[in-house]
């Protein structure tokens, strides 16, 4: 039973190895600034104390 799942344990990280290089590539194309900004209300708010 132990070497059964070892196998499909394998088979599984072998499936996700190219899953996770896309994945990481499609995270390194978000390094480019894009024209649009989110303002939030609360970041340009000038604190009175």
């Amino acid at each position: 039973m132990a070497c059964k799942t070892e196998k499909i344990e394998n088979t599984k990280t072998a499936q996700e190895l190219p899953d996770l290089k896309t994945f990481m590539t499609g995270v390194n194309k978000k390094d480019k600034v894009s024209g649009l900004k989110i303002h939030f209300a609360f970041c340009n708010r000038k604190r009175h104390g």
